[in-house]
């Protein structure tokens, strides 16, 4: 994803394993500070996460119907891998 005449961008990797309940995002690029908002599968309202396999708080956002996990972070290329 590209931010206009600035040049900047981020790319990421985003994958959900409803097997083994994760979803990782894979993210790099010229940001210093990424804020995540992960839509939880339909009937999911709790989940854990890890950054670069470390524990990473969580806070949940619900709109309307679906919940979202959110969280904040100052790497500059997180792999997060959230389980519900």
């Amino acid at each position: 994803i590209a931010y206009g005449p600035s040049g900047k961008k981020v790319e990421y990797d985003y994958k959900h394993d409803p097997k083994a309940k994760t979803i990782s995002l894979k993210v790099k690029g010229d940001r210093r500070q990424y804020n995540f908002r992960i839509l939880l599968p339909a009937g999911v309202s709790k989940a854990t996460a890890t950054l670069d396999g470390k524990p990473l708080p969580l806070m949940f956002e619900k709109v309307r119907n679906s919940m979202y996990a959110v969280a904040g972070t100052n790497s500059t290329g997180p792999n997060l891998l959230v389980k519900y």
